[in-house]
């Protein structure tokens, strides 16, 4: 390895593994070693799935643990930690803000933000947001939409907002080319929180339920509400129908639970979840939230739905379910489309880019 690498690091929330956290990941093995001596920071203590993922990579990962705003022996080692670097990715809400306040103030000569989602902050995030928003040289969006509500929203000039669209290698996927099971499943991926629409997945399969008793669902995944989801299971008769499984990091072998991918988020930018669904060939149904539009295409690759509706959201899943044949060809194309538009590489290959263009600027 060279010497002169530069020094890059990456802030999260923590390190548990959801969507964002999972795009770092896929930024950082695709990023090279030769040219990048890349540190991961999280914030708060909680799993350390991801760490594990990355420190086979000789990524140097460290926890602060910050416990509360005013943790001021967490914060002095965080910006022990980001002094010296060269570049400074942040990553969630609670990272933007601290990692573009102190990054600005120990002059790290590049600052880059992924932002992943629109439209679900409080009044008080949106606006630490927005006054922080035009620290980083540029904003990584996850999807078109999320790029315009940046520049709408965020008020960044439209020139430091990219869209980067998360990929992955489709071949790290088992194909599924047809139903497996003897009962039709249905899986759903993602934290356990109001805005992955759990309340509506719930009240869908209590109508999926009314033709096909012997659907089953399995929700991987957990989060701050599964009690209420818990809750809410029991409530509509849902015990042994609907699983919580928790969370598992080998998410190809996850899908390979399902028949079928059901996303019923409120909130989202572009969901990865969708992504891989689609890359192991899983007929997909999905909420019209953030970038899902750009990911699926209706009635071609996986049907797209209106989010908070679960007649509507019942109903296509209904449509999968009584027409095997259909819900097959969609798959195909689900994964085909991955294949063309959404490739792993395109991820580091952006981020190298920018940064070179950022230092490119500083020199000239």
């Amino acid at each position: 390895m060279t010497e002169n690498r530069l020094k890059i690091v990456f802030l999260l929330n923590c390190f548990d593994i959801s969507g964002v956290e999972t795009i770092i990941a896929k930024t950082i093995r695709g990023l090279d070693p030769d040219r990048y001596d890349i540190r991961a920071i999280a914030l708060q203590r909680r799993s350390g799935a991801l760490a594990d993922l990355l420190s086979p990579l000789g990524v140097h990962c460290v926890d602060v643990d910050v416990r509360s705003r005013f943790d001021f022996r967490a914060l002095y080692r965080l910006a022990r930690l980001i002094r010296g670097a060269d570049v400074l990715h942040t990553a969630t809400f609670h990272a933007h803000i601290l990692g573009r306040l102190l990054g600005r103030f120990l002059g790290v000569p590049v600052i880059l933000g992924s932002e992943v989602i629109m439209a679900f902050e409080t009044p008080l995030r949106l606006a630490l947001n927005r006054w922080t928003a035009w620290i980083p040289s540029y904003l990584i969006c996850n999807a078109e939409a999320v790029r315009r509500y940046v520049i709408d929203t965020l008020k960044v000039p439209a020139d430091r907002a990219v869209t980067v669209y998360q990929g992955v290698n489709v071949e790290a996927y088992p194909f599924r080319r047809e139903r497996r099971f003897a009962h039709p499943v249905l899986g759903t991926v993602g934290r356990l929180q109001s805005q992955k629409g759990y309340r509506y997945l719930i009240e869908a399969a209590v109508i999926v339920r009314r033709t096909h008793a012997n659907a089953r669902w399995i929700w991987i995944g957990d989060g701050p509400e599964r009690p209420q989801v818990e809750e809410l299971i029991s409530m509509n008769g849902l015990d042994g129908v609907i699983e919580l499984a928790g969370y598992s990091g080998d998410m190809a072998e996850n899908l390979t639970r399902f028949d079928y991918y059901v996303h019923p988020a409120i909130a989202e930018g572009m969901p990865y979840a969708v992504v891989e669904a689609m890359a192991a060939g899983l007929p997909v149904v999905a909420t019209d939230v953030g970038g899902t539009r750009e990911l699926v295409e209706h009635g071609v690759s996986g049907f797209v739905v209106p989010p908070s509706d679960p007649e509507t959201l019942a109903a296509n899943i209904l449509a999968l379910l009584e027409d095997p044949e259909g819900a097959r060809r969609l798959g195909v194309a689900a994964r085909e489309r991955i294949r063309l538009h959404f490739p792993e590489g395109n991820m580091a290959e952006e981020e190298d880019r920018l940064i070179r263009q950022c230092f490119s600027a500083h020199r000239g």
